[in-house]
């Protein structure tokens, strides 16, 4: 467990050292059983100087993630899929242009406060996205995207489990159109 996996609030350093003080003002064993962090985790959690902990936590929750590592099954198999929704109305330009990246995005669709913060366009993608998900409507159409077929740079959006954005295009080769929204 790192503080980054239950961070979701604002990125930045003000609301980040808000968030350090009141985890610190926890009782420890408290905060290891809501969180799960070990104890030599949460000691280090609790040692660390505010500031110089926020800086650090601004830092990762900023930094691009390297999709190719960090997707992995139980059995140490690397996942090479993520997910992208979108309305069927933007069906045709998707299969001819690609993922192109824009300020209205899946970010805004689900509720992510991450979206609002946004100070240019991007593209919000899930792991292990279906129908079935929360943040899926039937009227969408699924993305699947090949990570491995690209050179993006991207970033965890820590307002959503298990979503990333990139703020580069995803060619064509990439991407195939692996449910049909109904579009009702």
């Amino acid at each position: 467990m790192r503080l980054s996996e239950i961070y979701h609030g604002p990125r930045d350093l003000e609301s980040i050292k808000k968030f350090i003080n009141v985890i610190q003002s926890m009782d420890i064993e408290d905060f290891i059983s809501k969180y799960g962090f070990s104890d030599f985790d949460a000691l280090n959690i609790f040692n660390y100087d505010v500031d110089a902990l926020s800086k650090k936590l601004l830092f990762v929750i900023n930094s691009p993630v390297d999709l190719y590592d960090k997707l992995c099954d139980d059995s140490g198999e690397q996942i090479m899929k993520v997910y992208h929704t979108s309305p069927i109305t933007n069906s045709f330009n998707i299969l001819k242009d690609g993922l192109v990246p824009k300020m209205l995005s899946w970010g805004n669709e689900t509720n992510s406060d991450y979206n609002r913060q946004l100070t240019k366009p991007a593209i919000f993608v899930k792991i292990g996205f279906t129908p079935e998900d929360a943040y899926y409507s039937e009227h969408d159409d699924i993305y699947e995207i090949d990570i491995k077929k690209l050179p993006n740079k991207w970033f965890i959006d820590s307002y959503a489990p298990d979503s990333y954005l990139t703020y580069e295009k995803i060619p064509l080769k990439a991407i195939k159109l692996i449910y049909k929204g109904t579009g009702k």
